[in-house]
């Protein structure tokens, strides 16, 4: 792995014709946005954690064969305060503020968690409007033209702007429009309440339904059907006596959590119709991204990329990542779920196990659908390498895999873009923002999403970390 991946760039840039090598299709029109940590350090202050990072936003424009670049930081009031105060004052997923702080700054901070608004995992469109979100319930609007930070969004119903763990990927219906998310009180109980934002009035969230756990539990994502949303449950919980000790001890949020596999994970299926829950038990499993989910005669299917426990987290702290990589044995595999709404069995394969496979994306028009391919990142066959740098396509009804890499390249998120009219699911083309380690620059990969071959780049003079989700907006956003 190359610790350049994790190196802070502040520089923003505009670049108006980026260098392309190759061809860019011609029916290809429209911007890719990414969000991703990108500034670890604030004074004398550095980030524990890669999740940590203040975010930077990133848009590709792509117009006619030319291809645009504009970068900023996002300006949340948590960055503004800690660059006046020269420190990292905020309290982050894996950096705890209060470590060097006084015993009364410590004590203060047991009112409550302060507003985290480093909003650096993901990007999302509400009614036009667009926001970058991450673990916390708060979203940050920006300008798609200009990048500038607009502030946060404000919600009209009744938990308004309290602070609450929220999932980094929202979920869209295809057909509606509609955004779909949980909300959860960081507290001893874990009620979760499951919401939608109609796209037509992205300032409200309408609870369709609500959760019950005994402790408040991470999650990330969820499965959305035409009828159903599938919240899963993993046994990462929250110790809160962990959390309130660990405000004077140094302790950050990230470790107050803990892993308990002899309770399992429990997928909790919601009716979209009228909110009635049905709760599937399986064996324990952490989860990061699901990749889709659909109906298919009276079973709910979901594919997941399931690691076999929450040890991936501890593996992001810079301690670890910087001197030993990700290790390939807690690296997740694809892996189906069908849940049987008649029996309430649960049954589960691995697909393509010799992959390792995680940031996964398919196609739009598939989403909530029955459907053949899935695109992520995958651990490379050499026992020696620490990191993701295989491009993955696997055909889910074969189970095989075709990929793409190149030497010392670390690719990116996967982003598919479907063909206008096209026939097959998988006619289009295939993006990924890859760090070159020969250059120490960074470029825009373009692959044939059928071949998983090459069909252009769009090469920086500069480099971008390893970043995590972003969006494609078709046209001119």
């Amino acid at each position: 792995m190359d610790g350049a991946l994790f190196r802070t760039q502040t520089r923003e840039y505009d670049i108006n014709n980026v260098t392309v090598r190759g061809t860019v299709p011609v029916w290809f029109s429209g911007d890719l946005f990414r969000n991703g940590p990108a500034i670890f350090e604030q004074g004398a202050d550095r980030m524990r954690h890669f999740f940590d990072g203040y975010a930077m936003l990133h848009r590709f424009s792509f117009r006619e064969g030319v291809v645009s670049y504009r970068s900023r930081t996002l300006k949340t009031a948590e960055y503004a305060n800690d660059k006046k105060l020269g420190r990292i004052a905020g309290n982050e997923w894996g950096t705890a503020a209060w470590s060097t702080a006084g015993f009364l700054t410590r004590l203060s901070n047991l009112s409550g968690p302060a507003t985290v608004d480093n909003t650096n995992v993901n990007i999302a469109v509400m009614g036009g409007r667009y926001v970058a979100l991450s673990d916390f319930s708060t979203m940050v609007s920006f300008d798609p033209h200009t990048l500038q930070t607009c502030g946060h969004v404000h919600f009209e119903d009744r938990y308004g702007d309290t602070f609450m763990a929220g999932a980094a990927h929202p979920s869209a219906d295809p057909v509606t429009g509609d955004l779909f998310n949980a909300l959860s009180r960081y507290g001893p109980s874990g009620d979760v309440a499951l919401y939608r934002i109609a796209h037509d009035a992205p300032e409200k969230r309408e609870i369709i339904a609500k959760i019950r756990t005994k402790k408040q539990t991470y999650f990330h994502s969820f499965g959305l059907t035409p009828g159903y949303f599938i919240f899963i449950e993993m046994p990462w919980e929250l110790d809160i006596f962990r959390l309130v000790t660990g405000q004077l001890r140094g302790i950050p949020l990230a470790e107050c959590y803990s892993w308990n596999p002899q309770k399992g994970t429990k997928f909790h299926v919601v009716s979209r119709k009228d909110g009635t829950v049905t709760t599937f038990s399986t064996e324990a499993f952490f989860v990061f991204h699901t990749v889709n989910a659909f109906e298919e005669g009276g079973k709910i299917v979901i594919d997941i990329a399931a690691y076999p426990d929450a040890s991936i987290n501890a593996e992001f702290f810079f301690d670890h990542l910087l001197t030993r990589g990700l290790s390939r044995k807690s690296a997740a595999r694809l892996k189906r779920f069908t849940l049987d709404l008649d029996t309430g069995i649960v049954g589960s394969t691995v697909i393509c196990g010799e992959e390792t496979f995680d940031l996964p994306g398919i196609s739009r028009n598939v989403a909530g659908r029955a459907y053949r391919y899935a695109y992520g990142l995958g651990m490379p066959d050499d026992p020696g390498t620490d990191f993701p740098t295989r491009l993955l396509k696997i055909d889910v009804t074969r189970g095989t895999s075709t990929a793409w890499q190149a030497d010392q390249a670390f690719p990116g998120e996967p982003v598919f873009v479907a063909r206008p009219g096209g026939a097959d699911e998988d006619d289009g083309v295939v993006l990924s923002l890859v760090f070159d380690g020969r250059s120490g620059t960074s470029y825009l990969l373009i692959l044939d999403g059928t071949t998983m071959k090459e069909v252009a780049r769009a090469v920086l003079p500069h480099r971008i970390p390893f970043g995590l989700h972003g969006i494609f907006v078709e046209g001119h956003s």
